[in-house]
């Protein structure tokens, strides 16, 4: 269950995307690839979603200290299934605590 706290997109800033994500990203926003990613510059190529200078994804936005995506109905695939690893529910379930307490 989310509760807007924006804590997957403002600390984890490496997100890979595949070329799929960034075709519908590239669709949905009608913005050049080189706004929307980074290549990894390894071996195998690869993406990174780009990320604001204070790490945050480009595609978060607030309001009234509720955070929501922009682009959401175009996120990428690792979005989407998020969260998927027990860190992440990890994080996820003390988030719903910490504003449970607010």
């Amino acid at each position: 269950m989310c509760i807007k706290c924006g804590t997957c997109c403002r600390e984890f800033p490496f997100v890979r995307i595949t070329t799929q994500d960034i075709n519908r990203l590239i669709d949905f926003t009608h913005l050049p690839i080189s706004q929307i990613a980074n290549s990894d510059r390894q071996e195998k190529p690869g993406y990174f979603l780009q990320f604001k200078e204070n790490g945050e994804c480009i595609f978060l936005t607030s309001s009234n200290n509720n955070y929501y995506c922009s682009v959401y109905l175009a996120r990428p695939s690792l979005c989407r299934s998020y969260p998927k690893e027990d860190i992440q529910f990890k994080v996820c379930n003390e988030n719903i605590i910490k504003m449970a307490r607010v």
